[in-house]
């Protein structure tokens, strides 16, 4: 498996620093903050912006994010802050929400004419304030956790420009979308990214038409999860290839982490959701320069990668619309770190598309190589591999196999049969002689690496 690409900064504009502080404050990696910082910008705005790239083409700006890393590696440290703010913002847009309910009520109250109405204007008046009390029980919404489809599809009615599925851990999700309802909810999810009108049809809960139906989905899973669940799991229906993969190198805390002020970020994501935005949304356009550079990566990079197989190719075949949804948040967020007080700009500069290129190129491609490594093996195959490469790469001349499963992190590590998995593993390496049973060891399961594998030829 290929090393974890190092995370572009400078792509993130005037939120760079912000996220480098926030990081180090958490003892977190880089690309943990960037990840959740992506989502929450696009969980506000999602369901009102979107980028026009041609006449007929337009990418909502609905970003689905995955932070994969083992137990502890930092994934809830770094979306701690802003999952904060959104909870902060949500609650605000609830108190302004019942606060002007509550006047609506009044000034029916005070406009009604007390026993001087007749029979259909009181029938009429006592109408019109059921209607406000559940509309005061209908708070707007952005954010949303564990949910059932029926229930997210009540929310996204209240979502006024934007919902954020966030999840801490999308096993759950995801395990979710099979467990309730024989696979019938994934077709509701996989429309979700792309936006627009949905019928949800239900036998105990009735027909429903969602006008625009969308919404953004960020949360952490563990490496094994995600290869169990996603890489190696059923047939691809495109799930797995929507899901933008994070996953770094984990960072060894080296001292405790004293933090840091959110205060930058605070008022970036409060700016966002403060925007008002007609009924027709609002659309980002590409400047002459930007579609030329988007145009010229489409013909070449992009073109370069169709036609390939599997759910690599599945993921490769996502990117022209993430590019275009990369550089639409990209240029949003510049905006809300920024301090001019003029309009959000509805033209994307050629800066924020070579942004979301050199995102999708120099991070995003090599993670999505890195996450479908070996989808089309055996998992004992994947183990194998997995076993030669960290031997190759630490010099290793013998190695343990219960060391190897228990210390070297390797998928399929905590599963359930990993000493078996692992056992049938070295079993393969042994048959292809890249490495023999150490007889005389005071260790069982000891194995000496046949010294080929260091000078990179075959045995």
């Amino acid at each position: 498996m290929a090393d974890a690409p190092i995370l572009p900064l400078e792509c993130f504009g005037k939120a760079a620093s912000y996220i480098s502080r926030a990081a180090d404050g958490a003892n977190a990696p880089l690309d943990y903050v960037a990840a959740m910082l992506l989502g929450a910008v696009s969980g506000v705005t999602c369901k009102s912006v979107s980028v026009r790239i041609s006449r007929s083409w337009y990418e909502p700006l609905i970003l689905w994010l995955i932070l994969i890393g083992p137990p502890s590696s930092g994934k809830t440290p770094a979306a701690k802050a802003i999952r904060k703010r959104l909870f902060a913002i949500q609650k605000k847009m609830a108190a302004d929400h019942e606060a002007i309910v509550d006047r609506m009520i009044a000034d029916l109250k005070a406009n009604s004419l007390p026993g001087g109405t007749t029979k259909e204007d009181k029938a009429a008046t006592k109408l019109e304030l059921e209607r406000l009390e559940a509309l005061r029980a209908s708070p707007p919404r952005c954010l949303v956790n564990d949910t059932t489809v029926e229930a997210l599809a009540l929310v996204e009615e209240r979502a006024i420009h934007g919902l954020l599925v966030e999840r801490d851990e999308l096993t759950g999700l995801i395990c979710s979308l099979e467990r309730y309802s024989a696979g019938s909810d994934r077709p509701f999810y996989l429309e979700a990214w792309n936006g627009g009108p949905f019928q949800l049809d239900r036998v105990k809960y009735g027909g429903k038409l969602i006008e625009r139906h969308g919404f953004s989905i960020v949360g952490g899973i563990q490496p094994d999860r995600y290869r169990s669940l996603l890489t190696n799991a059923g047939d691809d229906d495109g799930f797995a290839a929507r899901l933008l993969p994070f996953w770094p190198v984990p960072v060894k805390p080296a001292r405790i982490p004293e933090g840091t002020f959110h205060d930058e970020m605070d008022r970036a994501l409060e700016r966002l959701a403060g925007l008002k935005f007609s009924d027709e949304g609002f659309t980002l356009t590409l400047a002459p320069d930007t579609f030329t550079s988007f145009d010229d990566w489409y013909g070449q990079d992009h073109s370069a990668r169709v036609g390939k197989l599997g759910k690599a190719g599945s993921a490769f075949g996502k990117l022209p619309g993430y590019v275009a949804r990369l550089a639409g948040v990209l240029h949003i967020m510049d905006w809300a770190f920024s301090d001019a007080s003029d309009e959000l700009p509805a033209a994307i500069e050629e800066i924020q598309i070579t942004a979301a290129l050199t995102l999708v190129e120099d991070y995003l491609v090599p993670q999505i190589k890195r996450v479908y490594h070996g989808s089309d093996q055996s998992t004992e195959e994947s183990i194998a591999a997995a076993i030669l490469q960290h031997c190759r790469k630490q010099g290793l001349t013998s190695f343990n196999v219960r060391d190897a499963r228990r210390e070297w992190e390797i998928p399929g590590a905590r599963s359930k049969d990993a000493t078996k998995l692992f056992d049938d593993a070295v079993s393969l390496i042994v048959d292809a002689g890249w490495a023999r049973a150490v007889k005389k060891s005071t260790r069982a399961k000891m194995f000496e690496v046949n010294p080929v594998l260091h000078a990179g030829g075959k045995s």
